[in-house]
């Protein structure tokens, strides 16, 4: 059975991920870094964490988005990663998110504009 491709609602944080290397006055020199340089914040605290192995395996080894889950949302991941209605995903689950290049830059984006 083939499942149809999802697509996002609206312009979402993707098109905000893409701008960043645009802008002249930008503090990191990609998205990508300033990306990094937020989830390193994290680094010692997933190190330690208990949730690790399993959270990368539900993350596709994703270290940096590691980082950010487990410090902002901890043992609730899994409900989180099924959540619905987080209006800036387009209508995805950050789980679906995880799917697609630009689902991934509006999770990023979701963690960089909300902290």
């Amino acid at each position: 059975m083939n499942e149809e491709p999802l697509t996002p609602e609206g312009e979402g944080f993707e098109i905000d991920y893409d701008y960043y290397n645009t802008k002249k006055n930008r503090r990191f020199k990609t998205a990508d870094q300033w990306w990094q340089t937020f989830c390193t914040n994290g680094a010692d605290e997933l190190e330690k964490s208990d949730i690790r192995k399993e959270l990368l395996r539900e993350l596709d080894d994703d270290v940096y988005l590691a980082m950010a889950v487990n410090h902002f949302i901890g043992k609730n991941y899994k409900s989180w990663l099924d959540k619905k209605g987080i209006e800036t995903l387009g209508g995805f689950t950050p789980r679906e998110c995880l799917k697609s290049n630009y689902g991934i830059k509006r999770l990023r984006m979701l963690f960089l504009m909300s902290h």
